[in-house]
């Protein structure tokens, strides 16, 4: 018998109701089934992130407080725990992470320092004022030159044209590098006061470019100009990324030597973040984060090429946030802990008044050329130090934190980062 067109529409609407039931049982029994591996697997993984961390010690023999585990097991410890849900951490618990699994202890702050709640208020405060200044403080070029200077300041509150033109004027009598560099960022400073005095104001949109080409840009260019080093400017990759896993780190200004051992080859010294004025406080420690990490990497491969100077190398680095400025430098203090510190501090003056101030922004620029300097001599320098050369075993892995914006997977822990994964290696 055969069925009427209507009995053929509501068998297909049946089967393909069926159909669908069947369709939305499967998928609902496979959520299940993946939601329970899915359990399984924050199970598997918290207890074997648990075992990892509780296997974390570092020889690093610094101890602070009441805290059983030395410095260097604490930041560590605390890396790896958070490691395996880095892309869920708030902005503070991936830079404990980043440092931490870079083996540094980031000093260069007391009140709103990230690592700070490992150890306490007290124990942070004894790391601190136990924790010696690397740089040298030298002001003898202000010292030397200060009728000058002292001239200069003077003028300057009566017309900035004139004091401009006093200091080139001395600038170009000048018969020693440091006199000549002295007297060229007093006269650039005074530029800066009489035309373009606006980059001070609160009120007006200033960007990073602006307070780099027109503010830090020409005063460091001025620092470095009579050396063999030369400023990089612009976001770029250093060499020393090669001794990272990852793809490097991308600072705003790379102080570098150019070397002949091929073309194109640049040995990077020291780095520079530079912020707009009124940065936010999470660029602000972003910032400070990537330069001590970058400044890991270039003095792992300074001690590689010269392992006899493991103890000797410090790196500095410049933080500049609008008109204010912060030295800070990284050394290998210990076994397996790299330390930063805070090497000083100065602000540009935004007021002639206030001109006497720019002598410690002059003090702090030739304190951080001395250091490069310093860094960049490092290989020169010759010895049969066999202690130091044994202090190799001090170095640590690398990590580079992944881009929170592609969401790629999060690289592995890095090898070495604790003294026991050397003797597991060899």
């Amino acid at each position: 018998m055969e069925k009427t067109h209507n009995e053929l529409l509501e068998l297909d609407q049946s089967v393909h109701e069926g159909i669908k039931v069947i369709s939305t049982s499967l998928v609902q029994a496979a959520v299940v089934i993946a939601n329970e591996k899915i359990c399984a697997y924050s199970e598997k993984r918290k207890e074997r992130d648990e075992v990892i961390v509780n296997e974390i010690v570092e020889e690093d023999g610094v101890q602070v407080g009441g805290i059983h585990d030395s410095v260097g097991t604490t930041i560590k410890k605390e890396a790896v725990r958070l490691h395996s849900d880095y892309y869920n951490l708030s902005l503070e618990q991936k830079d404990s992470v980043a440092l931490g699994l870079n083996s540094v202890l980031d000093l260069t702050q007391e009140k709103y320092a990230i690592q700070k709640k490992l150890f306490g208020e007290e124990s942070w405060r004894s790391l601190i004022n136990n924790t010696p200044k690397n740089l040298f403080n030298n002001n003898s070029v202000v010292k030397k030159y200060k009728e000058e200077i002292a001239k200069i300041e003077k003028m300057a509150k009566d017309d900035i044209r004139d004091a401009r033109a006093y200091a080139y004027k001395l600038e170009m009598k000048s018969t020693r590098p440091d006199e000549a560099d002295l007297f060229a960022l007093y006269s650039q400073y005074l530029e800066i006061l009489e035309y373009h005095d606006y980059i001070f104001e609160k009120h007006i949109d200033i960007t990073e470019a602006d307070v780099t080409i027109k503010m830090w840009g020409p005063l460091l260019e001025k620092v470095f100009r009579q050396t063999k080093l030369r400023c990089k400017w612009g976001e770029s990759v250093g060499d020393s990324s090669g001794t990272s896993n990852g793809m490097g780190y991308k600072v705003d200004l790379r102080i570098l030597k150019d070397t002949m051992s091929r073309k194109n080859k640049e040995a990077d010294k020291a780095n520079v973040e530079i912020a707009r004025m009124n940065a936010s406080v999470a660029k602000i420690t972003k910032d400070k984060t990537k330069l001590l990490l970058e400044s890991k990497c270039i003095l792992d491969r300074l001690v590689k090429e010269a392992p006899h100077s493991v103890t000797e190398i410090i790196i500095p680095a410049l933080q500049l946030i609008g008109n204010k400025s912060q030295l800070i430098s990284l050394k290998l203090m210990a076994n397996g802990l790299y330390v930063g510190i805070k090497e000083g501090a100065a602000v540009i003056p935004s007021k002639v008044a206030r001109i006497k101030d720019f002598q410690h922004v002059v003090n702090l620029l030739f304190m951080l050329k001395r250091a490069v300097l310093d860094v960049s001599d490092i290989t020169l320098k010759e010895s049969e130090d066999s202690l130091n050369t044994n202090k190799l075993l001090w170095l640590r892995g690398s990590w580079s934190p992944p881009s929170d914006a592609k969401k790629k997977p999060i690289p592995p822990l890095p090898n070495p980062l604790i003294h026991a994964d050397i003797c597991y290696n060899t």
